[in-house]
């Protein structure tokens, strides 16, 4: 069984791109994308389009895509300046409006057992209103339990810091 998994695309085509070619090349039986499709990068319709496409792939919520698909957070939250609101609002403009629903049908998290290894994939925890938490600066082992603890599996993979991790702990944790 061959996984792939993709985390924080963030519109970025030419990264997209060069990932999928070697993992074309590879082959794959399951393509997971744990969320941020769009945004930051200027190429967020081509990027949900080409994943869209893809057979055999599973696309996970991010906070990106749940602004798309839900609205932005209103209030708007002090730690989301002006600027961010209007690069949303720029990247909202650039997707077809009947990709919110599509979107908005995405999980959170999903699980896939291998060969006897659950294996955990979600973006990132959510708080009771199901708003992402905050990421966490350099977690060690102990605040990942803590962090990932209602999610089952023995390998849980995550994004949403945009930082390479691979932490064992009561199970491995790969960003």
């Amino acid at each position: 069984m061959r996984i792939a998994v993709l985390t924080d695309v963030h519109a970025n085509l030419p990264a997209l791109e060069a990932a999928l070619a070697v993992i074309e090349q590879e082959g794959y039986d399951l393509l997971v994308h744990t969320g941020d499709v769009i945004n930051i990068g200027p190429f967020p319709a081509e990027c949900l389009e080409r994943l869209l496409s893809l057979p055999k792939t599973h696309l996970l919520m991010g906070n990106h895509d749940a602004w798309f698909a839900f609205g932005l957070p209103q209030p708007q939250p002090v730690w989301m300046s002006d600027g961010e609101v209007a690069h949303q609002q720029w990247t909202h403009a650039q997707l077809e409006p009947s990709l919110r629903s599509v979107v908005a049908q995405w999980p959170y998290s999903m699980t896939y057992t291998v060969d006897d290894v659950t294996l955990a994939l979600l973006h990132y925890p959510t708080n009771a209103a199901g708003d992402f938490l905050l990421a966490l600066k350099a977690p060690g082992a102990a605040e990942l339990d803590a962090l990932f603890a209602p999610f089952p599996g023995d390998l849980l993979f995550y994004g949403h810091d945009h930082r390479f991790a691979d932490t064992t702990g009561h199970r491995r944790y790969v960003n």
